[in-house]
C-alpha cells in the first residue's frame, strides 16, 4: 500500500477504482497494486482556469478518514486497508528513529574518544 504524489507515477499502473463526483473536492484513483493517488483542483478565478494538485500522504489520509464511503469501497476491494497503511507507517517511523538513534550514539562516542583523547594529552603534559 502506498499513497503515491505525483501523477507520473500512474504510468503503466492498471486502475481499478476511481472516484470523481461530479461537485466532488478531489479526484481519487487506486491502482490494482495497492497505490491511491488523490488530486484537488486550484481554481484561479482571475485567469478562469483551473490545476490539478495532487495531494500529500497525510491530507489524504484525513480524507479517508473523513469520507467513510471512500474508505469502505478500498477496504472493501482489497486495495487500501487505512489501518494497515497506519500501522505500517508507524513501523516505518520506529524504525527511522532508531537508526537516527543508533547514529547520533555512534556520532556522540566518536566526538567522546576525540575530546577524551585531546584533554588527556593535556593532563599528562
Amino acid at each position: 500500500m502506498e499513497i503515491l504524489t505525483d501523477y507520473k507515477d500512474l504510468v503503466g499502473k492498471k486502475i481499478v477504482f476511481s472516484h470523481m463526483a461530479q461537485f466532488a473536492e478531489q479526484i481519487t484513483l487506486a491502482t490494482e497494486d495497492g497505490c491511491v493517488l488523490m488530486a484537488t483542483f486550484d481554481y484561479d478565478e482571475s485567469e478562469e482556469e483551473s490545476r490539478v494538485r495532487v495531494m500529500y500522504p497525510h491530507l489524504v489520509i484525513q480524507v479517508l478518514n473523513k469520507q467513510d464511503w471512500i474508505r469502505n469501497e478500498l477496504g472493501r476491494l482489497g486495495i487500501f486497508d487505512i489501518e494497515k497503511y497506519k500501522e505500517e507507517q508507524r513501523i516505518k517511523q520506529e524504525k527511522e528513529k532508531e537508526e537516527y538513534r543508533k547514529k547520533q550514539e555512534e556520532k556522540d562516542l566518536a566526538e567522546y574518544e576525540r575530546l577524551k583523547a585531546k584533554y588527556e594529552k593535556v593532563v599528562n603534559k
